[in-house]
């Protein structure tokens, strides 16, 4: 599957990848491959939204790439 952004609304943060990504496709059987959207970056703190004091992209770095 190729997830085309937006993985985690609103800000992306690392604490929401568990409800917002791991629980929805915990049964998917193949790969997923992301690539990431605005809100996956997004680091402005709206109305609403959770205090986000990670840097752009963290969540996803952490999440879908490797280190080598």
């Amino acid at each position: 599957m190729y997830h085309l952004g937006d993985v985690i609304y609103f800000n992306g943060q690392s604490s929401l990848y568990k409800s917002e990504f791991y629980e929805p496709y915990q049964y998917y059987p193949a790969l997923i491959f992301a690539i990431p959207g605005n809100h996956d970056r997004d680091t402005r703190v709206q109305k609403g939204d959770l205090p986000d004091p990670e840097p752009s992209l963290y969540g996803f770095y952490n999440n879908f790439c490797d280190t080598a």
